[in-house]
């Protein structure tokens, strides 16, 4: 495994992790210089007076770049993923399939997002505009800094296992919690969404290199076993018996999980042109099938290396496992830069749509949703309340990360509830993108996402609980029952409007 002495190896990972949150502070600091928490987003979607983005408009590859570091999340990628594939298999393989689909359909509707996100601050701005109903601008709202909130708690949690497995077992979880709540909270009130922009192909090089480094490592020192256990896994791929519930939660799952994503359509309305965006998408597609795929491969090939009686996690044995050697440093760099980076992006937008979307929602539309443009009042009150919001819901998602750590099963269940609640934006987004009329779907739009979330919230508490149906957790029932729920409550008020 290319041994070198730990100590050396402890070293060089110290002074690999103080660079990268070095270089993290120092693109924050830079950013806080001209740019206070809540100017953030207007700043980083500034249009001309003729509706053009300004040429520093992202082109489509680092558009393909910041959706790739975001997928390159620690809760999303390579601890979920290594960790399920060790449960079941290439069964996993479902969920890059799936979330490739999502990806192909936001593909289809870059046309209409690109042009439709360019004249909307947020997507709630735009649904409640188009429904004629503040009520949807504020329930969707709610519900994607509630989907933030517990991304940023699902980070925390690998975030955790991170820490526990670089420093030791005997630092208790609430300590370490505190370090790492610390570590984004600082970097999220400082900086903001502009630094990640920038930090985000850092991020994203850094998990590349670590993947590189711990697939030749692991193939070097036992290839030939992997490659049987892979052989032996392959039944596993296909669905039997209720793992086809998993698949279709899956697919309700991904089909709407990024054009139902506020900061998806913030990207790519911050493109240079439809045809970048469009190109952006296509390049994030086969980046993501290929890189998601080879992390459950690998996790299937090797778990048997990652699993022990004294480890009930998994992802924390694969990088105990490589401690001894030259991966080790790059391993844990790149999950600190996805840690700083993703918990980022999440905390922040959170606090950025209740401000936009809530408090500040008829202000921000009088001056064209330009911040700057606010009387110095209300922006400093805004500035205030932003950082205010930055520091009290990261210091809640740190307290459901500790919650989940300890009575949640396993990670893939917080995520599947994550992304349960978003499903209930579909409908109304869906039709609000193709059809015209609007007045028919007014009340349907905000009830439609009301029911989809509250059962979806529902689900996320009984997780706690460990309660199954048809012996699968509720957890992964939560995005095709919310997606359905939603979906007809939607056509039964459409009904109901249209006599």
């Amino acid at each position: 495994m290319f041994p070198l002495d730990k100590n050396t190896i402890q070293q060089i990972t110290t002074i690999l992790v103080f660079l990268s949150i070095s270089y993290y502070l120092f693109i924050s600091f830079r950013h806080s210089i001209t740019m206070s928490v809540s100017k953030n987003i207007s700043k980083f979607l500034r249009f001309k007076e003729d509706g053009e983005i300004e040429e520093n408009g992202i082109n489509a590859n680092d558009l393909k770049r910041t959706f790739m570091a975001s997928a390159f999340s620690l809760a999303s990628a390579i601890y979920v993923y290594v960790e399920w594939a060790s449960y079941d298999g290439l069964f996993a393989l479902w969920s890059p399939i799936t979330w490739a689909l999502g990806i192909y359909i936001l593909y289809k509707l870059t046309t209409k997002i690109y042009e439709v996100g360019r004249s909307s601050w947020t997507l709630h701005s735009f649904l409640g505009d188009y429904f004629d109903n503040e009520k949807t601008t504020k329930i969707s709202s709610l519900v994607t800094s509630s989907v933030f909130l517990l991304q940023v708690a699902a980070e925390v949690v690998v975030g955790i296992a991170v820490l526990k497995a670089f420093i030791g077992p005997e630092i208790s979880i609430t300590y370490l919690s505190i370090v790492v709540g610390t570590i984004f909270i600082i970097y999220s009130l400082i900086g903001g969404l502009p630094s990640v922009l920038v930090t985000d192909n850092l991020q994203y090089r850094l998990v590349l290199l670590s993947l590189f480094a711990i697939f030749l490592i692991a193939i070097n020192e036992g290839g030939a076993t992997g490659y049987n256990h892979l052989l032996e896994s392959l039944p596993t791929f296909l669905p039997s018996g209720t793992n086809w519930i998993i698949v279709l939660s899956l697919l309700a799952l991904n089909f709407p999980l990024l054009f139902t994503d506020m900061s998806v359509w913030q990207r790519i309305s911050a493109s240079k042109s439809v045809k970048e965006a469009k190109e952006g998408s296509k390049k994030f597609f086969w980046s993501l099938l290929f890189w998601m795929s080879a992390i459950v491969i690998f996790g299937t090939a090797f778990s048997s290396s990652f699993t022990d009686v004294d480890t009930v996690r998994p992802a924390i044995r694969m990088i105990s496992f490589f401690s001894d050697s030259i991966a080790y440093p790059f391993l844990i760099t790149g999950f600190i830069a996805a840690l700083l980076s993703t918990a980022d992006t999440f905390l922040i937008s959170s606090v950025q749509t209740i401000i936009a979307d809530w408090k500040y929602r008829e202000a921000l539309k009088s001056v064209n949703y330009n911040s700057s443009n606010l009387d110095e009042n209300t922006h400093k009150r805004m500035i205030k309340d932003s950082r205010i919001g930055t520091l009290v819901f990261g210091i809640v998602s740190v307290a459901i990360g500790i919650l989940t750590w300890f009575y949640l099963g396993k990670l893939l269940e917080l995520l599947f509830v994550i992304f349960g609640i978003q499903t209930s934006l579909a409908p109304a987004v869906l039709y609000s993108l193709f059809k015209k009329e609007a007045h028919i779907a007014k009340q349907a739009s905000f009830y439609s996402i009301l029911v989809g979330a509250l059962f979806a919230i529902i689900g996320l508490i009984l997780s706690f609980y460990n309660l199954t149906i048809m012996g699968i957790a509720v957890s992964l029932w939560t995005p095709l029952i919310s997606l359905l729920l939603s979906s007809v409550t939607f056509l039964l008020f459409i009904r109901r409007t249209n006599g």
